[in-house]
């Protein structure tokens, strides 16, 4: 088996990667940018989108409806 770079993202930490079979494609966090990303494997595409916190996972329910997992900060009481 020979590793390889499957798409330039540049992320400073990617995480969290989930198939989605219906699409044919891989979803991944980048928590330091807040930003995730879809690889289509169909058409070696790359979609990003930005979002307003850190999400460290996405995952998907029965209905095919994505979930996203934000930051947690934890302040003082």
């Amino acid at each position: 088996m020979i590793a390889s770079l499957l798409a330039p993202t540049q992320c400073f930490l990617g995480e969290g990667p989930m198939w989605h079979a219906g699409r044919k494609s891989c979803f991944w966090t980048d928590i330091e940018t807040r930003e995730f990303y879809e690889y289509s494997w169909l058409d070696q595409t790359i979609k990003t989108w930005k979002v307003d916190y850190q999400v460290i996972l996405i995952v998907r329910d029965k209905l095919d409806h994505f979930i996203a997992g934000p930051e947690w900060r934890v302040g003082k009481i």
